[in-house]
């Protein structure tokens, strides 16, 4: 299951990754972060097999003594996989992470993994998730809440701040 687990991550970061790239922020702040969570709901940062597979090898770990950290190391790589790319879509929005990079990307992937495992508990199809209450309303709002906008160059205060006197 590890090495199934690992290719997974592969592909998920592959898939991140290039629809990161390929995104174009809309010049309306708050479409920005409605399209960025639409965004990463297309990419499929998760789907039903992996789910399974994760679901799976925690429970066996729980059961067993002597495979926790195998487990363990597993989220990591994952959360680690994801990292580089969300940082990457926050600063192409211009709104860095205000928490830790590492804390901000456990939070979006929890509850995203959380809602994701409730639509299809509730019996929801994993390609119509895009669609679901949690990527149009909750993802872009916990999306804006754990970033900041960054400020806006003011040239009058940058030639201040050089000349020293502000």
């Amino acid at each position: 299951m590890d090495v199934v687990n690992a290719q997974l991550v592969e592909e998920c970061a592959r898939r991140l990754a290039r629809v990161v790239t390929d995104f174009s922020v809309p010049a309306d702040a708050l479409e920005a972060m409605a399209a960025a969570a639409r965004m990463l709901a297309s990419a499929r940062p998760l789907d039903r097999g992996s789910i399974l597979i994760r679901a799976e090898r925690r429970l066996q770990s729980l059961r067993s003594a002597h495979t926790g950290e195998a487990v363990v190391h597993a989220e990591r790589e994952f959360q680690l996989a994801v990292e580089e790319t969300l940082v990457a879509l926050m600063d192409k929005l211009g709104r860095p992470f205000v928490w830790e990079p590492r804390l901000a990307v456990r939070v979006v992937l929890d509850t995203y993994e959380r809602s994701f495992e409730s639509w299809l508990l509730r019996g929801g199809s994993e390609a119509d998730f895009v669609a679901s209450s949690f990527v149009h309303t909750t993802l872009p709002h916990l999306l804006e809440e754990l970033s900041t906008r960054r400020p806006a160059e003011d040239p009058a205060r940058t030639e201040k701040q050089s000349t020293g006197f502000v």
